[in-house]
This record gives C-alpha cells, sequence and structure tokens, in this order.
C-alpha cells in the first residue's frame, strides 16, 4: 500500500533467521545504497550467523567489511548459533559493538540491557545526523580505495596462475578490475562415500579487498544447493574456517591455492561431525542373577514363616 511505500527503514533488529536478513539487508545496502534500504543507518543481530548467499539475490561484491554500524548479541550458552558463529558475524563488519550474555538462543531484555540496545541506537543515530549524510557515504570511501600498483599486479598474476592451473570451467571471472572476484567449483579428489563432500556441487566466491594480499586475506562465500541434511551447518562452518585459517597464515603472499588444496583435503577426508548416536550402557541382570534373587527370596521367605495380616 502507500503507507508502506512511505515508510523509511533507517534501522533492522533481527533474531536468528531475523538477524540473517538483517545481515543480508546490510550487504545489500552496501552493494547499492540508493536501491536498497537507503536511509538504513544501523543493524542490530541478535544470534546473527554468516551463511552462503541466496542464489536469487543479485551479485553481491563481498570484499571488505560492512562500515554500517553494528551491534552484535549472543549468548555464551547458545547451542543452535553458537558463540564462534556470531563472533565471526561480527568481524565482517567496521568497528562492531558487542553484548554477549551468559544465556543461551534468546533475546536478553533485562534494563541493563535494553539501555545498551537504547545506547547503541543513540550513537548511531547521532553519528548519522553529525555527518549531514547517510552511512552510505562511508560506504563510498571504502569502495573509492584501489591497490596500488604491486598489489594490482600480484592479484592479476595470481588469478592468471589459478587459470592456467585448473580446467576451464572450474574457475570462472565475474570482474577481471576492482574488485576482483571470481567463482571456483570445488571438486573431489577421489569419489569416496563416507567423506566431508555434500552430494550437490560446491563453489566457492572468492573476492579480494583492496589490500590482498600485502595486508589482509581474501574472502570466501560458499555456493551451493545442499540442505542441511546433506551439508550440516558444522560442516560448512568448517569448510570456512579452514580457507579463513589458512589465508591468515599466509597474509603477505597469494594464497588461494592454499586455502583450495587445505579445504579440499579437508572434505576428502572421513566425516567426522555427523551426529552420532552413542549406545546407552544399561545394568540389566543375567537370567542367572534373577534366579539366584527368587531363590533368595523364596527362602527369606520360608525362614520367617506365615505373616499375619492386620484386619
Amino acid at each position: 500500500g502507500q503507507q508502506e511505500q512511505n515508510v523509511e527503514i533507517i534501522g533492522i533488529l533481527g533474531f536468528s533467521q531475523g538477524a540473517r536478513f538483517a545481515h543480508l539487508a546490510a550487504l545489500l545496502h552496501q552493494e547499492d545504497p540508493s536501491e536498497w534500504f537507503p536511509n538504513l543507518t544501523f543493524v542490530i543481530l541478535v544470534a546473527g550467523y554468516d551463511a552462503p548467499l541466496p542464489n536469487e539475490l543479485p551479485p553481491i561484491n563481498t570484499a571488505g567489511k560492512i562500515p554500517l554500524p553494528s551491534f552484535h548479541v549472543w549468548g555464551l550458552g547458545d547451542k543452535l548459533i553458537t558463540p564462534d558463529q556470531s563472533l565471526a558475524l561480527s568481524e565482517l563488519y567496521v568497528e562492531p559493538k558487542t553484548l554477549i550474555h551468559d544465556g543461551n538462543h534468546y533475546v536478553p531484555t533485562k534494563a541493563p540491557q535494553i539501555q545498551q540496545y537504547i545506547d547503541f541506537i543513540a550513537c548511531a543515530m547521532e553519528a548519522h545526523v553529525t555527518t549531514g549524510a547517510n552511512v552510505s557515504s562511508s560506504v563510498a570511501k571504502v569502495s573509492a580505495q584501489l591497490p596500488d600498483e604491486e598489489t594490482t599486479a600480484m592479484q592479476e598474476e595470481e588469478i592468471e596462475a589459478l587459470e592456467a592451473i585448473f580446467f576451464e570451467g572450474e574457475i570462472e571471472i565475474k570482474s577481471s578490475s576492482f574488485p576482483r572476484n571470481y567463482l571456483m567449483k570445488l571438486l573431489p579428489t577421489e569419489e569416496e562415500e563416507g567423506s566431508n563432500w555434500p552430494p550437490r556441487p560446491l563453489t566457492l566466491q572468492i573476492s579480494y579487498p583492496f589490500n590482498y594480499p600485502l595486508e589482509a586475506k581474501p574472502d570466501f562465500r560458499l555456493i551451493h544447493d545442499n540442505n542441511v541434511y546433506e551439508f550440516p551447518s558444522k560442516r560448512a562452518e568448517n569448510t570456512l574456517k579452514i580457507l579463513r585459517e589458512t589465508a591468515e597464515a599466509e597474509i603477505g603472499m597469494p594464497s588461494v591455492l592454499s586455502c583450495i588444496y587445505a579445504v579440499k583435503e579437508y572434505l576428502d577426508s572421513p566425516a567426522t561431525d555427523t551426529n552420532a548416536e552413542i549406545p546407552v550402557q544399561r545394568n540389566i541382570p543375567s537370567k542367572d542373577e534373577d534366579e539366584q534373587e527368587n531363590e533368595q527370596d523364596l527362602s527369606t521367605s520360608s525362614q520367617m514363616g506365615p505373616q499375619k495380616t492386620s484386619p
């Protein structure tokens, strides 16, 4: 309706899957602030997590951190969305604010916690008004950063080397100018049952920040159509974790090939993160033990003689 068209969204608070939506909104806003949520000023992500981008979304450049003010809330006892998942999401933002509580999967609403929400929103709105411009101006500054000649040469040489190493069709260049990004198909070394590979294909989206590889690591996103039974979230997390840790260890030099080899080694290995059922041991008496107990009861009864019953 007309009323919905006139609504200005200045902030989004999302919990769990709602936090996933809020993060996607922030990504879309960063990609094209004039088209997506032009007045967006902040996001609050409670029990948030990162996940592969939906195929229905337009292409999104995920290189670099999101400059939108963000407030990240999670519980140390959360088993559905683990603290590591929420922490990893917060690290995708510039100067994230956090609220960490001792509870599990819920939105904390005690008075001191509510005050932290209020303080964050007030600071985000004050910064928005003080600058006299939308936070998207910060996005424009980040987007304007370009790699220097040495970094440009290193990025171009790495992509050329990857194209020479992998077969045609395994790598698809999406953008050969900054910000450079491309798709890499992950293929199993050997077809073995019981490995960490899902049944449906895995594709890796790789994006280069302006200061990669000298000062930063590439950004990785998994793209696939597997459901949570075919490719459990824990396995997807481990896949991204291995990629990021390998890249972190090699900051200063091109690292994508090392990352690909490291993650394929993990996916080729036997699956160890399934929820195997642990058999429960019960102390069931043997037939001999039952007979011994019955004999003992009969013996005791005969020794005591007939029992009188009260009227």
